[in-house]
């Protein structure tokens, strides 16, 4: 069953090019999400955010606590999405996607080991009984 919970991110808008510079820099414990072209979430929140302005003095930079999220083991969240999902989950690993679940708007980090799903806090409750 997933279980989620408040998460604290980064929301960082910049440039394509800065973003992904900083992206570079970051460890493999930061799960990173491009929500736009133009900007990016850091899960959990960046320790030094302010990093980016290196590559872009006039980036926009949020910490953001407006999220949720759970993780599941890779075989659970097959499951889940097999039930709940009415698009194809991307095959190859680790890899970020985002689509409707339980009709309910997501953000997801996949690995081989496990899926994150993090969605909008207004959701959560509803995303959690649907998928129950």
């Amino acid at each position: 069953m997933l279980k989620l919970n408040r998460l604290t991110a980064t929301r960082i808008t910049s440039t394509t090019a800065a973003l992904e510079s900083l992206a570079e820099t970051l460890g493999a414990d930061t799960v990173v999400m491009r929500i736009a072209p133009d900007e990016y979430l850091f899960i959990p929140e960046l320790a030094q955010p302010e990093a980016i302005l290196e590559f872009d003095p006039y980036a926009i930079i949020l910490q953001d606590s407006s999220w949720f999220g759970g993780e599941l083991a890779a075989d659970e969240s097959a499951d889940l999405l097999e039930i709940h999902c009415e698009w194809e989950p991307p095959a190859e690993r680790p890899v970020f996607a985002q689509g409707a679940v339980a009709e309910i708007p997501l953000k997801m980090w996949f690995t081989a080991e496990k899926t994150l799903f993090v969605l909008h806090a207004p959701y959560a409750h509803d995303f959690e009984e649907r998928v129950s």
